[in-house]
């Protein structure tokens, strides 16, 4: 018995039994991941040069704000500010920035922080200048005659090796007895003239006269 097959049977043996049909799955499952790959590849090229846009973008707007600022500023030189402040330029005027101020206070010269430490050494100046000083030595008050102005603290210094005091005639002020190298203190708050003595040796005079 002679068995023939023609050529142009082949393929639809192939499919009838399956086989044709599983290859075009195959080819088609490869041309659909091929179709994907390419879009997810499309997807992220084009994200990349969204964002490459998006920085360039930024950074011109921050070049562009920081030339802005800088031009305002730049006709100016910056002022000296104390330490630890440091200039800055906001909004076309010279600041000093640091932790003293916290958020920022005129420079010298701008805003006038120059003349507020003028005014606090000159209260540093007028805080030194309302003590005097009395000193005991050689059983004598010294100076024997102290002219002070209202307000002025007095501070008597023994450097004898006995005790000595400061006790007011009228009874204004009474100092304890003091030892070598003690002090007693007292302020005048009112005008008037302040005689007083040592009271283990009244010979020892002098006087106060608050101006």
């Amino acid at each position: 018995m002679n068995y023939h097959v023609s050529f142009n049977d082949l393929p639809m043996k192939y499919f009838r039994s399956g086989t044709g049909f599983g290859l075009v799955g195959i080819i088609l499952a490869i041309a659909a991941l091929a179709i994907a790959g390419g879009g997810v590849y499309y997807l992220l090229v084009a994200r990349l040069a969204i964002d490459q846009k998006i920085e360039s973008a930024t950074k011109d707007a921050d070049n562009g704000a920081s030339a802005r600022q800088e031009a305002a500023c730049s006709g100016d030189v910056a002022p000296a500010c104390p330490s630890p402040q440091i200039p800055q330029c906001r909004n076309g005027r010279w600041i000093c920035i640091g932790p003293a101020s916290g958020s920022g206070a005129a420079a010298p010269g701008i805003g006038g922080t120059a003349s507020s430490s003028a005014g606090a050494a000159a209260g540093a100046e007028a805080a030194k200048a309302s003590v005097a000083e009395v000193t005991i030595q050689n059983f004598a008050f010294g100076p024997k005659e102290l002219r002070v102005k209202v307000g002025t603290k007095v501070v008597w210094t023994n450097k004898d090796s006995v005790r000595h005091n400061a006790v007011s005639d009228a009874g204004t002020f009474e100092g304890p007895l003091l030892a070598a190298g003690e002090s007693y203190e007292h302020v005048f708050d009112e005008a008037g003239t302040f005689p007083y003595h040592c009271a283990p040796h009244p010979n020892m005079k002098a006087v106060v006269i608050v101006e």
